[in-house]
C-alpha cells in the first residue's frame, strides 16, 4: 500500500516524491525556463496570471519532463494562492495542492538537485501561508545572502512584507513591483487597527 508521510508538513512536497516514484530513463538537463513568466507572476494581475498558465501550460505540454517548467509551475500556483489569500473568504489549500505537486515532480524529474530560485520562493509562498514565518523568514534570510536579482528582491520583499505585516522597509526604497504594492497594501489593511 502506498503511505505518505510528509515530514514537516501536509503540503512539504518531500513527502510526495515516494508517491511519484522512479519516471523512467535518466533526468533530463534543465530546460529553458519560459520567458517573460517572472513579469507576468510579478504583476500579478488576473490578465498576467492567465496569460502565464497560458504560456507555461503550452511548454509544458511539449516538455512535460522538465524539471525547471514545472518550478515555474508551482511559482505560479504560489502567485496564485498570494493574490487570493489576501481576503479570508478564499480557501488556500487548492493553491497549495498545485505548488506541492509542482515541486514534487520537479525534485523527481531533477534527479533530487536544489530548486532553483522559482521552486524556492514557491516553497517559500506555501511556508508564509501555513503560518509558518519563522522557516519562511529564515529561507528568506539565506536568499538574500546569496545576493539576488530586482525580480527575486521583489519576491522577497513582497513575502517579508506578507509575514510581517509590516510595509515599512529597511532600505527606505518605495516598492517597485506590483506585488510588492500589493502586499504593502493588504499589510495596512490588515493591521490598520492597529494604529489606533
Amino acid at each position: 500500500p502506498l503511505s505518505i508521510r510528509p515530514p514537516a508538513h501536509l503540503w512539504d512536497p518531500a513527502g510526495y516524491v515516494g508517491a511519484i516514484g522512479p519516471i523512467e530513463g535518466a533526468p533530463p538537463a534543465p530546460g529553458t525556463p519560459v520567458s517573460g513568466i517572472g513579469e507576468l507572476l510579478l504583476s500579478s494581475d488576473t490578465p498576467s496570471l492567465v496569460k502565464a498558465d497560458s504560456l507555461l501550460f503550452e511548454a509544458l505540454s511539449t516538455r512535460p519532463g522538465d524539471a525547471r517548467l514545472h518550478e515555474q509551475a508551482a511559482l505560479l500556483w504560489a502567485a496564485h494562492a498570494m493574490r487570493n489569500s489576501a481576503t479570508w473568504r478564499v480557501d488556500s489549500r487548492p493553491f497549495l495542492n498545485g505548488v506541492t505537486a509542482h515541486l514534487a515532480l520537479a525534485h523527481v524529474l531533477s534527479g533530487g538537485a536544489p530548486p532553483g530560485i522559482d521552486g524556492e520562493l514557491a516553497g517559500i509562498v506555501m511556508d508564509v501561508l501555513l503560518w509558518r514565518q519563522v522557516d519562511a523568514m529564515r529561507r528568506l534570510d539565506a536568499i538574500e545572502a546569496k545576493g539576488t536579482d530586482a525580480a527575486t528582491r521583489a519576491w522577497v520583499n513582497a513575502l517579508r512584507t506578507r509575514v510581517t505585516l509590516d510595509p515599512r522597509r529597511a532600505n527606505a526604497a518605495p516598492p517597485k513591483a506590483r506585488i510588492e504594492k500589493l502586499e504593502a497594501l493588504y499589510a495596512i489593511n490588515r493591521t490598520r487597527g492597529d494604529c489606533a
